[in-house]
């Protein structure tokens, strides 16, 4: 019953954050860089690196930026001119849950969705151009379909 309620919740969320692609996608303009075209500069802390690797980078489609490829210590994942930066966990500093979600727009939302699928990731596909995986730790990320969006939220999400 829990899951329901959450699953409500999430749903509503990703409708309030359609808009917000819908505008991004209008001036989106180009190619994306690795599968992603749109948010906002993020720093978060992980916990196990293998398992971020998975999610940002094979799941989601991120970049590795080269300026950061280190065994240990802070990645980057390149987002077009975006970034996340992924900085490993310390003992006084523990893996972050973000209060809230954040918002993407992927060029292939259910590519996007069918690779998070499979790594284990849960994946809770609202409509064929929108889904909200959860990570290893918990943060919520609304994924929306960039060709979808790039005349507005599709009818079923308008209003």
């Amino acid at each position: 019953m829990l899951w329901l309620g959450l699953a409500s919740l999430m749903d509503a969320r990703s409708k309030q954050l359609a808009s917000l692609v819908g505008d991004a996608a209008q001036s989106f303009k180009g190619d994306c860089n690795g599968g992603l075209i749109w948010v906002e500069h993020l720093n978060i802390v992980i916990g196990n690196r293998e398992l971020a690797e998975q999610f940002y980078f094979e799941g989601l489609g991120l970049t590795r930026d080269p300026r950061k490829l280190g065994p240990t210590g802070t990645m980057w994942a390149n987002l077009d001119s975006q970034q996340f930066h992924l900085a490993e966990e310390a003992s006084d500093d523990p893996p972050q849950t973000i209060d809230g979600s954040v918002g993407l727009a992927v060029p292939d939302a259910s590519a996007a969705a069918t690779r998070l699928s499979r790594l284990g990731v849960h994946v809770q596909v609202h409509d064929a151009a929108r889904f909200a995986p959860i990570c290893p730790w918990g943060n919520v990320f609304h994924c929306y379909d960039v060709d979808a969006y790039r005349t507005g939220p599709p009818n079923d999400l308008a209003g």
